[in-house]
């Protein structure tokens, strides 16, 4: 009943979304058609004839338009190399068909630069299968079991962090913080037309964000993800030296950022102190500080400080959901609010280069770094890190360690390498 309840609410979601892209892509349109006009109109000297019944462009048009043109210069970034321009086609049934149709939909410049591993003549197709495999490897192959059941009856009564239904100004909200941005998910949606529209679309996205918090359930449609392959740096021979960026539905979007502040607000004080990484208020200079105040008076002093650095490898890719779904429920979270686990199973994504897309594949493992509420299930994976580190100071920001000892003699390097050797266990 509520799987069904939410298919039909986001069925007519998407047709609301749909009309207002088609006036969008109207509209511009028409402001393209008239520019034209208007430019064979001028004369020589600088005077504009305009017939009679030709209606001139009005201010928020404009705005419109020069907000569009702003948008999309502002993400196509000046191409170095073999670049191709990329409009709204897609060559695999494999991907899913976007609702929307109009022309820019989707306009990106992406780098693709030929890898070792494969022919320099490499068309876009095989790129884009080169990295799906590549990016695949990394997750694990069987699926999580996510057995709420058994790992609410091991917490027992402590749990007190429930999912809250949301009122219309958490959707507007949540609708306002979207980046003006025209990339796209696999929905085809750009954000900056939900946060346009968002005096329209805050009913109906509430609407279908509370039955699934209702029912705990999250559609099947929005667990597919886009990724886009981008360089780490200069070069980019290789599927490993690229980073897949992943590409949400915009309505994913909206509704995580909408949940995360009000279950941020019920785990923060429950975050261990070390952690600086995706938390309101605290960032890297902190982080720095905080080690700075240990080693600059050490230092000058004239004392020995060691410093250990870990930056664990695809951390975010290789998080078992088994033992999240533990760690959730270790910080309070109510059996409802573990049932909405729902969100971390079956979720499958697809490689897009250069509007060449990949075969779908399972993400059976981790959590999503272009999402709201990934980091933070992040951070409670790791919560507990700092318990085992007993002879050192703990910083962490995200998944980038650091574990600092003042070194007097030979027994403050044992206790160092103690607390390493607890770390990488």
């Amino acid at each position: 009943m509520g799987t069904k309840a939410i298919e039909s609410a986001i069925q007519n979601l998407t047709k609301i979304v749909i009309g207002l892209q088609n006036k969008v892509t109207s509209l511009e349109k028409t402001i393209l058609d008239q520019n034209s006009l208007i430019n064979k109109l001028i004369t020589g000297n600088g005077n504009v004839c305009v017939p009679e019944n030709t209606k001139i462009i009005g201010e928020e048009e404009r705005i419109m338009t020069d907000r569009m043109n702003d948008q999309m210069k502002s993400e196509i970034s000046a191409p170095t190399g073999k670049t191709k321009i990329v409009t709204s086609t897609s060559t695999s049934a494999s991907a899913s068909a976007s609702p929307c149709t109009s022309d820019w939909r989707e306009r990106e410049l992406l780098n693709i630069a030929p890898m070792d591993n494969m022919h320099r003549d490499a068309t876009n197709e095989e790129c884009a299968k080169e990295f799906a495999q590549f990016f695949h490897s990394v997750y694990k192959v069987e699926p999580a079991q996510l057995d709420v059941s058994a790992i609410s009856a091991a917490v027992g009564g402590n749990a007190r962090v429930h999912l809250v239904r949301l009122e219309p100004d958490d959707v507007h909200r949540a609708l306002a913080r979207l980046p003006p941005k025209i990339s796209v998910g696999p929905d085809g949606l750009p954000p900056f037309i939900l946060k346009d529209c968002r005096h329209v679309l805050k009913e109906p996205l509430l609407h279908v964000f509370n039955v699934c918090l209702a029912t705990a359930t999250f559609p099947e449609r929005w667990k597919l993800t886009r990724v886009v392959p981008v360089p780490k740096g200069s070069g980019g021979l290789e599927t490993g030296d690229y980073r897949p960026v992943a590409l949400l539905n915009s309505p994913v979007k909206v509704f995580e950022s909408a949940i995360h502040h009000s279950l941020y607000g019920q785990v923060r004080a429950r975050l261990c102190d070390a952690q600086h990484g995706f938390r309101p208020g605290r960032g890297t200079t902190g982080n720095l500080l905080h080690l700075m105040t240990q080693v600059v008076p050490a230092l000058d002093a004239g004392r020995q400080v060691d410093v250990a650095f870990f930056d664990f490898r695809k951390a975010f890719d290789t998080v078992d959901n088994n033992i999240l779904l533990a760690k959730l429920a270790g910080i309070g979270c109510t059996p409802h609010t573990l049932l909405f686990a729902s969100y971390l199973r079956d979720k499958r994504q697809y490689v897009d280069c250069a509007g060449c897309h990949s075969d779908q594949y399972w993400t059976r493992s981790g959590v999503s770094q272009g999402s709201n509420l990934g980091p933070l299930q992040f951070i409670i994976m790791i919560n507990d890190l700092p318990e085992v580190v007993c002879e050192s100071t703990c910083l962490l920001f995200a998944d980038d360690l650091k574990l600092v000892r003042e070194i007097g003699d030979i027994s403050d390097h044992a206790k160092l390498q103690h607390d390493i050797d607890k770390v990488i266990k």
